[in-house]
């Protein structure tokens, strides 16, 4: 499978944060999610407000990979 690169700087390495250990990228960052749930972390975790402009909130992409069982 073709693997999507991020298009904008992650800021890799990252920090780490309580107990969500520091990533040198963003397979190793993935690698770690796959295998861990966010609701872990909601003690150690800060609510943001986002804002997605139209164009965004109009268009959802999603990749699969047909090979992956």
């Amino acid at each position: 499978m073709n693997q999507t690169r991020p298009t904008v700087d992650l800021g890799y390495p990252t920090p780490a944060r309580g107990h969500i250990p520091s990533f040198n990228s963003v397979e190793e960052e993935a690698a770690f999610w796959d295998t861990h749930d966010i609701t872990d972390f909601l003690e150690e975790s800060t609510p943001v407000e986002i804002t997605v402009c139209r164009e965004l909130a109009e268009r959802l992409v999603v990749e699969i990979d047909r090979t992956a069982r």
